[in-house]
């Protein structure tokens, strides 16, 4: 393959800083910041104020990457919050918001609570629309 059609079939977009041609994989596009890679070129990255970055995975166009008390949901970060009692907490398309909580505690009311304790959950709660 002669080097100027290397060069036109390795073109990542003007949001890419690099763009490698590989034997196995094919084009590889590295992206410049608040964008990734879909079908061989940079695209746009916005998750909403409450997100700090996405990628692209192998099961899912784009995964948001979000800040404490925000999980990503349907492309965006949504607020999430079960507590300081948690490790994690997810929306769930089925079952809704699903708290994670550490050992010693359970999920009491979108909330990782000690069972034994008559503490009660806090008031902030999650929503399902993007901000």
């Amino acid at each position: 393959m002669n080097l100027n059609k290397q060069l036109a079939d390795c073109d990542c977009g003007l949001t890419s800083y690099s763009c490698v041609m590989d034997s196995v994989k094919g084009k590889l596009c590295e992206c410049h910041p608040g964008y990734f890679e879909v079908n061989g070129y940079c695209t746009g990255c916005s998750c909403g104020e409450n997100s700090f970055g996405c990628f692209a995975s192998m099961y899912t166009a784009r995964m948001c990457l979000c800040h404490r008390g925000y999980t990503s949901f349907t492309g965006y970060c949504v607020e999430c919050f079960c507590g300081d009692n948690s490790y994690a907490c997810i929306i769930d398309s089925l079952r809704g918001k699903v708290c994670h909580c550490h050992p010693g505690f359970v999920e009491i009311d979108g909330h990782c609570l000690d069972p034994n304790s008559t503490e009660k959950p806090m008031t902030k709660s999650y929503t399902s629309t993007p901000k």
